[in-house]
């Protein structure tokens, strides 16, 4: 047996012997592969106009009060990304999942971004005025006491203590919009402006209600009113109780 192996080695040549076999790449078509990434971003192009489209559609919707109906209309957007791809002559033929899943990922992301980024400033104002950081204080003489608060989203409970020495109340407020406000005003139960305010460079309002006449036991209610010039709305109750 060793004899017959030592007898095949020999009739092989040394070459043929230690020779390994060469690995050829395979031939590059450069006109393939460009045509291919063509169509790709033809088709990534159009989706994503498709989503600009379809949010100003959107956000006109929203402007006349139907968002519900703006939202629809972007999801059938969504479901039209295969027929307007396939009318405007992208050969979708060879298309797997992971690209209409990009397609689609890439079509909800800018129909969202552009229908929130028209929804507000400077292209409109759809948000209310932000009243917060409310503070009552009482004024007896020189002396300027805060007053004890139970605050809540919209309305915050004050209680003032020794009714009968206190001159004066101080409210304050923290008001901000992101458009810009057209009017902030302290008016009572009856709609009836109580005291001209002041504002500082941080946005922050103070009223002074000057010749109070309260007894323990009494009430006062005053509503902090701000508007924007959008003609979007904010309230914010403040209920006092004497003590």
């Amino acid at each position: 047996m060793g004899k017959q192996v030592v007898d095949i080695a020999k009739k092989i040549p040394v070459d043929e012997q230690t020779e390994e076999p060469v690995f050829k790449f395979p031939e590059f078509d450069e006109v393939s592969y460009v045509k291919k990434e063509l169509k790709d971003t033809k088709g990534a192009l159009i989706v994503v106009l498709l989503g600009v489209i379809f949010a100003v559609i959107s956000f006109l919707l929203t402007l006349i009060q139907q968002p519900g109906i703006g939202f629809i209309v972007g999801l059938i957007g969504l479901a039209s990304i295969k027929y307007v791809l396939t009318g405007v002559k992208v050969d979708t033929s060879s298309y797997k999942i992971k690209n209409w899943l990009g397609h689609i990922g890439s079509y909800f992301f800018i129909w969202l971004a552009v229908w929130i980024l028209l929804m507000n400033a400077p292209f409109s104002d759809f948000a209310r005025p932000t009243i917060k950081d409310i503070a009552v204080a009482s004024i007896i003489g020189t002396n300027t006491t805060w007053c004890e608060l139970k605050n809540y989203t919209e309305e915050t409970h004050a209680v003032v203590k020794n009714t009968s020495s206190v001159t004066a109340l101080s409210i304050s407020a923290f008001v901000t919009d992101n458009g810009g406000l057209r009017s902030v005003k302290l008016v009572d139960k009856d709609g009836r402006e109580v005291a001209q305010g002041d504002k500082t460079d941080a946005n922050r309002y103070y009223w002074n209600i000057s010749n109070i006449n309260f007894r323990p036991g009494d009430s006062m209610r005053v509503t902090i009113i701000a508007s924007d010039n959008a003609g979007n709305i904010a309230k914010h109750v403040i209920l006092i109780d004497f003590q």
